[in-house]
């Protein structure tokens, strides 16, 4: 269970390195989701989904968002139980991330970006002194081609929004062909606005 005022998100494949999952659109559940009394499971009324708004808030179209909720549906992410929707703790490894971050992260509308953040939460958490990664093992863990510039660009930007809101820092060292990204900070705290 999650502890109070921070999200659990799953770690494992199907969150992770499936691109048709929307961390985003998955990330907006969590948000307005809230433990129930006994505090057994996360649950979001049915009322809360307000399509038309969220498909403005994450800048999609109403299609678009349907598509992404029914496969977060169909993938068990979230499970529709008629009045309210159940948030299930799934995976055995997970990240927990605060409140106050996940609705920024969700906020950039940067696709993939709490996929990225959390991932890279996960090594910090494993070796703060040594938690590295290369951009193509960054792009292989989200399920996407290393061989594509898209891919890599794609993959900067996020690593750029994550630099310039404060939440990561890293150094890069050349090694052989390879440039090592190592983590030097991690951080739940994102930037305020000036």
């Amino acid at each position: 269970m999650a502890k109070a005022g921070k999200r659990r998100l799953p770690l494992d494949e199907v969150f992770i390195k499936d691109k048709k999952v929307s961390d985003l659109v998955y990330g907006k559940f969590q948000i307005e989701s809230k433990f129930t009394e006994k505090g057994e499971a996360r649950i979001m009324e049915s009322v809360k989904l307000n399509k038309s708004q969220w498909a403005k808030d994450l800048g999609l179209s109403r299609p678009t968002l349907d598509t992404k909720i029914k496969y977060l549906k169909k993938v068990k992410l979230i499970v529709d139980k008629g009045d309210y929707f159940e948030i299930p703790e799934f995976g055995k490894t997970y990240f927990l991330i605060p409140d106050a971050t996940l609705r920024f992260l969700v906020n950039t509308g940067n696709a993939d970006v709490i996929k990225v953040y959390s991932h890279l939460g996960a090594l910090w958490a494993l070796d703060k002194t040594e938690a590295s990664f290369t951009q193509r093992q960054l792009l292989t863990t989200l399920g996407y081609a290393a061989n594509k510039a898209d891919n890599h660009k794609k993959v900067e930007d996020i690593l750029c929004s994550l630099v310039n809101n404060g939440l990561i820092e890293y150094k890069e060292v050349r090694k052989g062909k390879n440039v090592v990204k190592f983590l030097t900070k991690f951080s739940h705290t994102h930037k305020k606005k000036v």
